[in-house]
């Protein structure tokens, strides 16, 4: 057995043949996925979710049914609430109980509370067969080491009083910390920070914030994201952070609208739902036309083009709400 109880799931080696991720935090739920695909580069990867009417038969039969070449197969099963039920959790450990000797089981396991999964008879058993990963958000007295920990692997290094505020200001939410991390990064470039810096940097619920931005453009709120663009600029953010979030934004739009019917892109069910009105209403063709107009905004932002990039970021996110006032293809 072999147990990982930390956030970061960088200490998962050699490859095992069952993964278990438990965790309530979206983004270190996705880390921790990301790490095993990049490990099992180049395996054959099936997915697979647990909704209502899911025949775990079919679980069963992607182990069985090996590629004719003999290729490694990565065979994800995601279980949103945590809850296999009665059928699911009985196919879970008979897997464990003889698990795969080629093919690698990662099951992901992400919205349960950690006392549901933690009598789980199926959570016990893949535990014992392979590798768990803990991705729960870290209580609130463990929430600054956090912060400190992921400004450093940024490359900042920041002073004590610059990782308070920084925990203050996400209030927990590590989605935000990593993002607000990454806007002081561009902003500031790497080295020592300091409290006046994050304040300076980091946007709290008072300002418009770059995220609400390409919120309100994927929910279709044309007038809502043109009136936080605006605000973004009158209050002289960086444009290149402006470019940073759309781009986010975007690449997945284009997964999303790109994917084979049938399948569903390498990212978290909750980005999928999202994403996934933005990405039906624009089509994949249109997405990439966006990708282009962010990499003219970004070149006219630097000098390198002319033109005004906070006139593009208009057609962008017009673009993006369902809102035609024309984007160059």
């Amino acid at each position: 057995m072999t147990t990982n109880n930390k956030h970061s799931p960088e200490q998962m080696e050699p490859l095992h043949p069952v993964y278990l991720i438990a965790g309530d935090d979206p983004l270190l739920v996705q880390e921790a996925v990301d790490s095993i695909r990049q490990r099992a580069a180049g395996a054959i990867r099936k997915t697979f979710f647990a909704t209502d009417d899911f025949d775990w038969q079919e679980l069963i039969s992607s182990g069985a049914n090996m590629s004719l070449f003999g290729d490694r197969q990565l065979i994800e099963m995601h279980i949103p609430d945590g809850r296999p039920g009665a059928i699911g959790s009985r196919v879970l450990r008979e897997i464990a109980a003889d698990p795969p000797e080629h093919d690698i089981l990662l099951v992901i396991a992400s919205g349960a509370t950690y006392s549901d999964l933690k009598k789980a008879a199926w959570v016990t058993a893949l535990t014992a067969a392979g590798h768990r990963i803990d991705a729960w958000t870290p209580k609130p007295e463990k929430m600054q080491q956090w912060v400190r920990d992921r400004m450093q692997r940024a490359g900042l290094q920041p002073d004590a009083a610059a990782v308070r505020l920084m925990a203050d200001r996400v209030e927990g939410n590590l989605v935000a910390a990593s993002q607000e991390i990454q806007k002081l990064l561009l902003l500031r470039g790497s080295g020592p920070v300091d409290e006046r810096a994050v304040s300076e940097a980091v946007t709290d619920s008072a300002r418009f914030d770059v995220f609400q931005l390409t919120g309100a453009a994927l929910a279709g709120k044309a007038d809502r994201a043109l009136r936080v663009l605006n605000g973004l600029k009158e209050e002289h953010l960086a444009p290149q952070i402006v470019c940073w979030a759309l781009a986010r934004d975007i690449i997945d739009l284009c997964k999303i609208a790109g994917a084979r019917p049938g399948t569903r892109p390498g990212m978290a069910p909750f980005r999928i739902r999202q994403l996934q009105p933005g990405a039906r209403r624009l089509g994949v063709d249109k997405c990439r036309d966006l990708l282009m107009a962010v990499t003219r905004a970004d070149a006219m932002s630097k000098g390198q083009l002319p033109g005004d990039a906070w006139a593009e970021f208009a057609a962008i996110v017009s673009t993006m709400a369902g809102k035609q006032i024309g984007i160059a293809a």
